[in-house]
């Protein structure tokens, strides 16, 4: 199976992503935040259209490494981004910034924090976007890495090989088109699986309450005499999706 997506930044206005979805499009990638002070102003209105579309979504910010402390960067990003995610939600750290086409500083240590305190934050794994000669000369592939589901940008008409450490690409950007809905032409984005498992990228449902005697016992309380059917609702509640 093979879902189509698109990533969009506040330069594109306010897509109608109802129009993109019926275009066949499944997701959207929304830059969030840059560095330490860049909010995209548009990012409060199209995140919760992109879930009322019907679209899987990911929220990505753009790394500084030669500007900022990989901790201010992400404490910005969960400030505007953690309590905005919900289950099956994306996150992705996009790595282009460079100080010169030649430049090759080593940003493993600061990617691998960003990386770990986020997973720490949201409960799931952010995707690392970035390409490949990016990669190569700023010592990004490393082994540690390999867990982090690869979006790899690469212009071409054929989807390239996976550089090692990663065993497959996540996501590949491939190039840009026009896509009904948005304004002038947008990045364009493939995903190998299904819409289930492009969330499984994403952040985890929560679990249901054991099932276990006392819940068992609250139950027969409540249906005994319990003190009425909206209390006895609002107890059940966290268990929806569960087995009684």
């Amino acid at each position: 199976m093979v879902l189509h997506g698109i990533d969009i930044a506040s330069y594109q206005g306010v897509p109608d992503l109802g129009a993109v979805a019926a275009a066949g499009y499944t997701f959207v990638i929304e830059k969030a935040t840059e560095g330490t002070i860049y909010l995209n102003p548009r990012f409060a209105q199209t995140w919760p259209a992109a879930a009322a579309a019907g679209l899987c979504r990911a929220a990505y910010h753009f790394a500084r490494p030669t500007q900022n402390d990989p901790v201010s960067e992400e404490r910005w990003f969960l400030q505007h981004v953690g309590d905005q995610l919900a289950p099956g939600d994306v996150v992705a750290l996009d790595l282009e910034d460079d100080p010169s086409p030649t430049d090759t500083t080593d940003f493993l240590g600061w990617v691998l924090t960003w990386l770990q305190d986020v997973t720490a934050a949201v409960g799931c794994r952010p995707l690392l976007y970035s390409r490949l000669d990016y990669l190569q000369r700023h010592n990004l592939l490393d082994a540690r890495l390999a867990q982090y589901g690869l979006w790899l940008a690469a212009y071409q008409p054929a989807e390239p090989s996976p550089p090692a450490p990663w065993p497959f690409i996540a996501v590949w950007q491939s190039g840009q088109g026009t896509v009904s809905g948005v304004a002038g032409p947008v990045d364009l984005d493939t995903f190998y699986g299904s819409v289930e498992q492009f969330r499984a990228y994403g952040v985890p449902q929560s679990a249901p309450p054991p099932w276990d005697d006392a819940a068992r016992w609250q139950l027969v309380t409540y249906v005994a005499g319990g003190s009425g059917p909206a209390d006895l609702l609002a107890w059940l509640q966290p268990f929806v999706g569960g087995a009684p």
